[in-house]
């Protein structure tokens, strides 16, 4: 997954816009984008959604270099196309133009450029996730009290969703869920001495604390949350 919005924007359109097929908006989409239903498209949509601010931001941050007008050329063209898809595959294909992939295609390289965060391995979060999934059913068994143990899996849980969506379009809400959820879980260690031993717990945050840790914006995250926990020194 690409370091920045906007590249990993641009890759999207283009496995859009190179996906010929003659089905439903619905089935094409499927077709290249892992989706479990329709609902799970329309999710997948509003992560896009979301994407194409996040790129409209990064591309403001250079301003100077890049022009306003055909960035706002392809995020009219991508917000129409999201709003109103149509009910054919071709249709909405076709609602993105070669400027659209041009201009996209120059600002990513010139984004990148500038950044000097790398993506994080989806091996790892795979990892993280195994993990984080099993610290989930270990800590519905557990016999810690009932309001805690909503909280922290009801955490867990967005943070696997998190971690899920960075493959997708890489959303940088796994680095607030993984921020969010270790203090909770600080707190309630902290709360309740007899809080149970879950290896698969802290493995799966360390795993992704060290992930997140490569990114030279967010070195001050990871080590203090996992400390709180216990978990650093």
């Amino acid at each position: 997954m690409s370091a920045s919005s906007t590249s990993a924007l641009y890759e999207i359109l283009i496995k859009i816009t190179g996906h010929r097929s003659g089905v439903d908006f619905y089935t094409g989409w499927k077709q290249i984008f892992p989706s479990v239903d329709n609902n799970d498209v329309l999710r997948q949509i509003g992560l896009i959604y979301q994407l194409t601010d996040s790129a409209k931001q990064e591309i403001e941050s250079i301003a100077s270099k890049v022009s306003a007008r055909s960035t706002n050329h392809w995020r009219t063209q991508i917000l129409a196309a999201l709003t109103n898809p149509g009910t054919h595959w071709e249709g909405f294909r076709k609602s993105f133009d070669d400027h659209t992939l041009s201009y996209l295609e120059l600002q990513a390289t010139l984004i990148e450029g500038k950044l000097s965060d790398s993506s994080i391995s989806i091996e790892v979060l795979t990892e993280a996730l195994d993990n984080l999934r099993e610290a989930i059913r270990l800590l519905v068994d557990s016999d810690i009290p009932h309001e805690q143990k909503i909280q922290l899996v009801r955490q867990l849980r967005e943070l696997v969703a998190a971690i899920e969506d960075y493959e997708f379009v890489g959303n940088p809400g796994v680095f607030s869920k993984f921020k969010a959820t270790t203090f909770d879980l600080a707190a309630v260690k902290t709360m309740d001495k007899n809080f149970p031993e879950i290896d698969e717990l802290e493995k799966g945050l360390s795993i992704l604390a060290n992930a997140i840790a490569i990114s030279s914006s967010l070195k001050g995250l990871a080590k203090p949350a996992l400390k709180l926990l216990g978990i650093e020194s």
